[in-house]
């Protein structure tokens, strides 16, 4: 999970516009996102924050990415994440805090930025870094940049080098 932190960073961030929080929530984590929603009624009835705790279509998944401003993954722990290459699928920028294999996916500065996990107000700092960074300020330039970085490193080719080079080394000392 890690929800709780970004509604937390997210009250201790002045004028932001808003937050969207979007995706199916997993069984057994129920009573979880029910206290999430109590914490934020406030939020929730002026508009300040959009709850989707449902299943999002592909189509609709494309639309609130194309409309976000930066992705933000809060997980206290996660191996990797499918999330991520989506967002970097439509160039967004992302926050994310420094687990798993987060740090070897991020390119800090270029592509998002690195937080701690579990710490609100880092998460804050690390938000209202971004939205005074040119990340933010020329995110058309970056949208295009993410996409290519993106095709660069975690395209079906560039994916499909990794094992390549592992079979022909393989291949190589079987023939010696």
């Amino acid at each position: 999970m890690g929800v709780e932190n970004l509604l937390a960073a997210f009250e201790q961030l002045i004028g932001m516009d808003g937050l969207v929080i979007a995706g199916e929530v997993q069984k057994g984590h129920e009573k979880y996102m029910a206290g999430l929603k109590q914490t934020v009624t406030g939020q929730l009835e002026r508009g300040q924050i959009t709850l989707r705790t449902e299943f999002i279509p592909d189509a609709e998944v494309e639309l609130l990415l194309k409309a976000a401003s930066v992705l933000v993954l809060p997980y206290y722990e996660i191996f990797q994440s499918g999330v991520l290459f989506m967002g970097y699928a439509f160039g967004l920028p992302l926050i994310t805090t420094d687990v798993g294999s987060f740090r070897a996916e991020i390119a800090e500065g270029r592509t998002g930025y690195l937080c701690r996990p579990g710490d609100p107000a880092d998460l804050a700092r690390t938000i209202e870094a971004y939205f005074a960074s040119d990340l933010y300020r020329d995110l058309g330039t970056t949208r295009q940049d993410i996409k290519k970085y993106a095709e660069i490193h975690h395209s079906g080719s560039a994916v499909a080098e990794l094992p390549r080079g592992v079979y022909i080394a393989l291949i190589g000392r079987t023939q010696a």
